[in-house]
């Protein structure tokens, strides 16, 4: 009886642990998903900054390039 109630303290103590270590697996993998999100929103972010920055530079060059014309 009293191996029992030592494994049943030792088994307790267990999962107390794992529960513990779950736990803690679980709020970084939140934080790692939540630090991925942010990131792939930034690179959206980055993505549609740089292809209005080329369709400026694609008018802006359009602009030159009639600009030229008149003085040629």
């Amino acid at each position: 009886m009293k191996e029992y109630r030592h494994l049943k303290e030792e088994a307790a103590k267990q999962m107390t642990q794992f529960s513990e270590e779950y736990d803690s697996i679980d709020r970084q993998q939140q934080v790692d998903k939540t630090n991925l999100e942010q990131e792939q929103r930034s690179q959206k972010d980055h993505s549609a900054r740089i292809k209005q920055t080329e369709l400026r530079i694609e008018e802006l060059n359009g602009k030159i390039d009639k600009l030229t014309g008149y003085i040629a």
